[in-house]
């Protein structure tokens, strides 16, 4: 009979995981660094994760789970396109402030080719809300006809730079900042 999960272990392993990350890059994490870093065993690793790729990916799996329940909220289609991705875009960011360890992760994880085929499968279900009602805004006319990855990027893309700031230079923007940075990217994409 297996004997069940104890998530409170996985937990500190992914929390390890990420800062090992953070300070070495993917190239330089080892699982004893892990075992070590979170005070787990290295034979309750290897119970929990065949090897590192493993680690790895079930750490991108679970983040991206917690950015699903983070910035999937329920919509009313029925309202203005610029009001539902202002509400969207300012729950995004509040979410990659919140967690910049896992912010982090995931620019490390972009950067790694061995794993590139993994993010590009499961990438686009974060967003999935963004992008609808990005289509949404374009077919109603309030949005410029544009490719809706090329609307996504102006929209998301400054977030991540944000918390690259953040996590680099202790960089934190104001709340008018946020505001002011809001309404400059959506004034580039509304169709006036």
């Amino acid at each position: 009979m297996a004997r069940e999960k104890d998530y409170s272990k996985i937990d500190k392993i992914f929390e390890a995981t990420q800062r090992l990350v953070y300070e070495k890059g993917f190239a330089g994490i080892k699982l004893t660094d892990v075992a070590k870093l979170s005070g787990i065993a290295i034979g309750t690793i290897y119970l929990y994760f065949k090897d590192k790729d493993d680690l790895v990916n079930q750490l991108y799996q679970y983040i991206q789970r917690k950015k699903k329940q983070d910035v999937n909220i329920e919509l009313d289609l029925n309202r203005p396109a610029p009001e539902l991705i202002r509400l969207l875009w300012m729950t995004y960011y509040q979410s990659v402030m919140n967690d910049l360890k896992s912010a982090e992760f995931f620019y490390q994880y972009q950067q790694s080719n061995a794993l590139v085929k993994l993010m590009n499968e499961n990438d686009n279900f974060v967003f999935t809300n963004l992008r609808r009602v990005l289509a949404k805004g374009v077919v109603e006319g309030s949005l410029k006809k544009m490719d809706e990855d090329l609307l996504y990027t102006i929209l998301i893309g400054p977030i991540h730079e944000l918390a690259k700031q953040a996590l680099r230079n202790n960089f934190k923007a104001t709340v008018e900042e946020k505001e002011d940075l809001f309404d400059l990217l959506l004034k580039s994409i509304l169709n006036q």
